[in-house]
């Protein structure tokens, strides 16, 4: 039952509407739907909810990054039943919706993995992983955790725990070292080590030391995130945070 002054309130509410003369949107009786067989591939067009921005046709033999900008609601279009369809029809599209969280990249974990190592791998062993000089026993226990890792699979049972993370401490350059490691963790144990993946990208000054090509990968790793994971984005409320470091990254490239 709801309460006397949340009634009140939308009374009031529709009063003013009418008063001032606002525009009234109310919800539709049949929810629009998108088809993939019916989506649209004309920029400007409208899909459901959507507007297509830009989009690709492989009989053309033209692949490019295709993107729907939302004008309103997201999952109410029915888009979820048409993500599979979807990697069919493009071999390399980005379906972005901000509220909704959705995304669509056809890649496949091996050939991201390949990738990330191409663009991580080479980058030297740091003399020392955290931050500055520091000695303090919280330092040098991290520091000594750091150390004890091999690449490219790193332990949930060390770095898994918000409350006593080594990569925290981790340098800038300590940081891009362990990237290939954090990447195959958060995917492999995504629902345990989302939270801390994305905390450690959303830093300021993590964004800033990475190359243009180690943003770009980073881009797809959050992008095959969303396609794979949606459901654990969901439970573990990480869906934000994901979209604001994409966006962080995205403005970076």
């Amino acid at each position: 039952m709801h309460s006397e002054w949340i009634l009140v309130l939308y009374e009031a509410r529709e009063y003013l509407v009418r008063m001032l003369g606002l525009t009234r949107h109310e919800r539709p009786e049949v929810l629009p739907s998108i088809k993939p067989g019916k989506l649209a591939f004309d920029p400007g067009a409208k899909a459901s909810f959507f507007e297509v921005k830009a989009a690709c046709d492989e009989s053309r033999g033209k692949t490019k990054k295709c993107r729907i900008a939302p004008l309103g609601a997201c999952r109410a279009a029915g888009i979820e039943d048409a993500l599979p369809s979807f990697r069919q029809a493009c071999s390399r599209c980005v379906l972005c919706i901000t509220h909704g969280c959705l995304g669509v990249l056809k890649m496949t974990k091996e050939e991201l993995l390949s990738r990330l190592d191409r663009s991580f791998g080479g980058l030297p062993r740091p003399a020392m992983f955290i931050r500055g000089t520091c000695s303090c026993d919280e330092c040098l226990a991290h520091e000594e955790t750091m150390q004890s890792l091999s690449l490219p699979d790193l332990p949930l049972e060390k770095l898994g725990n918000p409350g006593w993370d080594p990569v925290c401490f981790a340098s800038d350059e300590a940081f891009a070292y362990l990237m290939p490691g954090l990447v195959r963790l958060v995917l492999t144990h995504t629902e345990d080590y989302i939270g801390q993946f994305l905390f450690h990208l959303d830093a300021a000054d993590r964004v800033a030391a990475f190359s243009g090509d180690q943003r770009r990968v980073l881009l797809d790793i959050l992008d095959y995130l969303v396609m794979n994971a949606a459901g654990v984005l969901d439970r573990s409320m990480a869906a934000d945070d994901l979209l604001r470091v994409r966006e962080k990254l995205e403005q970076a490239v």
